[in-house]
């Protein structure tokens, strides 16, 4: 059974917010190393919430396995999957490789 307190929490809620206006307003607003770094924080503390919300038997490896999903998708690894991955979805992604994350 999944627990809805993973999701449905003030600060799940709130990160998401912050996450969702600086991705959308405050990075094209404000560009600036700041919004860059509060994407990152935000989402490394959403991304083990939500993976243990989705699988709940990653619970005690949860921020470890969110900890390699970012490593890889914030390197130069993860443009063959990216690339392909907008090849064939309508919505397209990107990212910036920073080597100082």
């Amino acid at each position: 059974m999944r627990n809805s307190h993973l999701i449905l929490n003030y600060l799940f809620l709130g990160c998401l917010t912050v996450l969702f206006f600086n991705d959308h307003f405050f990075k094209f607003q404000y560009t600036s190393w700041f919004t860059g770094k509060l994407s990152d924080i935000v989402g490394i503390i959403l991304f083990p919430m939500l993976l243990t919300y989705l699988f709940p038997k990653l619970k005690q490896n949860s921020v470890f396995v969110a900890g390699l999903f970012f490593a890889f998708w914030k390197s130069p690894f993860s443009e063959n999957f990216i690339s392909i991955y907008n090849q064939v979805s309508p919505i397209l992604i990107h990212r910036v490789v920073d080597y100082t994350d």
